[in-house]
């Protein structure tokens, strides 16, 4: 996939439905567990983030063409009075542990 390619995937998938879907559930998890939230919240935080798409994606695939690993572009959900948005663009790497830190404080995976 190109640059286009990847910007038109995310357009399409994250929808306004969905934006809420991934915030208010991370939401309410955050609220329950607010210990768990810190922790992961420190552990997303500790990675580079951009503010926007198209660097996030060039350097993600520069990533991955030299390491072994796959790193992968995650948007930081947030809402203002009116509606859901993206707010930060993470790499992350394709580690387990990452990634269940990411989804459980409202990140959503755009490639």
């Amino acid at each position: 996939m190109n640059l286009e390619q990847y910007k038109r995937r995310c357009d399409e998938f994250l929808t306004q439905s969905e934006l809420k879907y991934v915030y208010e559930t991370a939401k309410k998890r955050c609220e329950y567990h607010p210990e768990i939230a810190d922790k992961y919240r420190k552990t997303v935080e500790a990675l580079p983030v951009y503010k926007d798409i198209d660097e996030a994606i060039k350097k993600a695939v520069s990533m991955s063409q030299r390491d072994v690993r796959r790193y992968q572009v995650w948007a930081f959900v947030g809402k203002n009075k009116e509606e859901y948005y993206i707010q930060d663009y993470y790499i992350i790497s394709n580690n387990n542990l990452i990634l269940q830190a990411a989804e459980y404080i409202g990140m959503e995976q755009i490639m």
